[in-house]
């Protein structure tokens, strides 16, 4: 269990998101929703130890603040939004980077757990036939499930992702998400993933947190957000009537 109580944070003095507070459970997928300027990133950063905070985080009642930076990375992986790419890495290079924490010793090498952990990984997201390619010279979705294939073979508890379907094609924003879905259910993992599109969130989200101004206004079962008139106001539109609309749209389109 997660749990986050009266967490500010911010840049340079000023704070982009305030005492929010929440508990996260194991087996569930996650939703920080809200527009652009919410804190939703800010939060996933604050979350994931990559950024100062007010407040205190306990993962099994432990404090995550005063936890060593390898211990942290045994507990959670971080995915951002895709990166850039300098340094020709191959597919499997890159994946093996996500089990650093675990090496043994400063100058510890990768031993055959670590291929085989990669090995597997590579397997289920379908990138085993390129590990031996240059990371900077594959595809963005082929990059972002090894990126996935990095941060899963941490063997951590904890999954966080910064719209990780951003500038992906929706067949990759689907096996993305629907795999994490299915590594928080089978594994009894957390997943937490900010999202801007209502429409992946609805159909891939357990709960939702909605921020808004640096608060979270609005949190619980996603069908209890999603239709709200809390959403409507932050988004200030009719959420569930426009995504109503587009269903209708596509049914008429329906062969």
């Amino acid at each position: 269990m997660l749990q986050l109580e009266s967490i500010s944070s911010g840049y340079k003095k000023k704070n982009v998101i305030e005492n929010i507070s929440y508990t996260f459970k194991k087996g569930q997928l996650y939703s920080i929703v809200g527009p652009n300027g919410a804190g939703k990133t800010t939060l996933l950063r604050n979350i994931g130890q990559l950024l100062n905070y007010e407040g205190k985080m306990t993962f099994h009642g432990n404090d995550l603040k005063s936890t060593p930076r390898k211990e942290i990375s045994k507990i959670m992986a971080f995915l951002s939004q895709e990166e850039n790419h300098y340094f020709p890495y191959t597919v499997l290079q890159t994946v093996l980077m996500g089990r650093y924490s675990r090496l043994k010793g400063s100058m510890g090498n990768y031993g055959q757990e670590d291929y085989q952990l990669a090995d597997k990984y590579m397997k289920q997201l379908r990138i085993d036939d390129i590990k031996d390619k240059a990371i900077n010279q594959i595809s963005g979705g082929q990059r972002q499930r090894a990126l996935l294939a990095r941060a899963l073979i941490q063997e951590s508890s904890i999954l966080l992702l910064d719209e990780p379907t951003n500038h992906l094609d929706l067949s990759y924003q689907v096996e993305l998400l629907t795999y994490a879905k299915k590594w928080a259910r089978d594994e009894n993992k957390l997943v937490i993933v900010v999202l801007h599109d209502l429409n992946l969130a609805r159909n891939y989200t357990d709960e939702f947190l909605l921020l808004h101004n640096g608060q979270l206004i609005e949190a619980g079962k996603t069908t209890k957000v999603l239709y709200s008139d809390t959403i409507n106001d932050v988004y200030k539109m009719d959420v569930s009537a426009h995504m109503l609309s587009s269903y209708e749209v596509w049914k008429s389109c329906a062969r």
